[in-house]
């Protein structure tokens, strides 16, 4: 598949293992260059590696803590030194967590708002002015099922996940001029593999992307959105059922999540379909 996105530089934190490593891989395999992070030197700088020798493109690995301001500034640095901007971002860094509501100690809400929420506002406000030595770009916030469908045993993640969902609506607004994106409709994928998802509620997010498609104009014309959307839908109903949405491996989320991609008048532009 040719998504027109050679070239292109994508920034993914939590880039070294699991949904970010499979976004880096699938971004790779259409030529996009590279910025990842992770806070284990080691495995990122083999992920780098892998990716270099597997995909022929450029791969700056930066060890960092994403839910510690300086390390973003200095990422960012490094990215503007390496690339000189940016057109793709892709805030990823996460994780799950356990605990009861009247149990949790304040450091460890404050330690996954710094990981779910800040890190990815902190990361948008470094990386969007080099986005904008680029023409523009596009913000993809992986948020989860949780913030809408919370679990029990994970208070703090379920809140935290669904703050960051609000804020990507809020980015959406704030950073609409010089042609930066940050699609209102993201990553609704259950990480738990086998649990029945509200077929309700995934017909009103594949609803929600063809009239964003139709109304911003994503892609070359109507009709060229219509036909992205519909053999992305055909692709995964065939797959799997809607209800089934949870047994989708890392590299199906990559395509449902991030693969909807083209490049339209020389700017990043991205959709997507879950």
């Amino acid at each position: 598949m040719d998504l027109m996105l050679k070239d292109k530089v994508a920034v993914i934190t939590g880039g070294s293992v699991g949904i970010g490593l499979a976004v880096a891989e699938a971004l790779a395999a259409e030529g996009v260059d590279l910025a990842l992070c992770a806070r284990n030197e080691e495995r990122l700088s083999a992920a780098g590696e892998h990716i270099r020798e597997a995909h022929g493109v450029r791969v700056l690995t930066v060890p960092a803590d994403v839910t510690k301001a300086a390390d973003i500034t200095a990422m960012a640095q490094q990215i503007e030194k390496e690339f000189g901007g940016a057109d793709i971002l892709i805030n990823n860094a996460g994780t799950g967590s356990e605990e009861k509501i009247m149990d949790a100690p304040d450091d460890k809400w404050q330690r996954y708002w710094d990981l779910h929420v800040m890190a990815a506002v902190r990361m948008s406000r470094a990386i969007v002015p080099l986005m904008r030595k680029r023409g523009g770009g596009v913000i993809i916030n992986n948020d989860s099922i949780c913030a809408k469908q919370p679990l029990g045993y994970e208070p703090i993640y379920n809140t935290t996940k669904a703050a960051l969902a609000r804020t990507n609506v809020v980015c959406s607004k704030g950073t609409r001029h010089n042609h930066l994106r940050s699609p209102p409709c993201l990553c609704m994928c259950s990480s738990r593999p086998g649990k029945p998802q509200d077929n309700a509620l995934i017909e009103a997010s594949n609803s929600r992307f063809r009239q964003e498609c139709l109304n911003e104009h994503w892609f070359l014309s109507v009709a060229d959105a219509q036909e992205k959307v519909d053999a992305w839908r055909n692709h995964y109903n065939a797959k799997r059922p809607h209800s089934a949405l949870g047994n989708l491996s890392p590299e199906d989320f990559v395509h449902a999540s991030a693969a909807t991609a083209t490049a339209v008048k020389g700017k990043t532009e991205l959709a997507i379909l879950t």
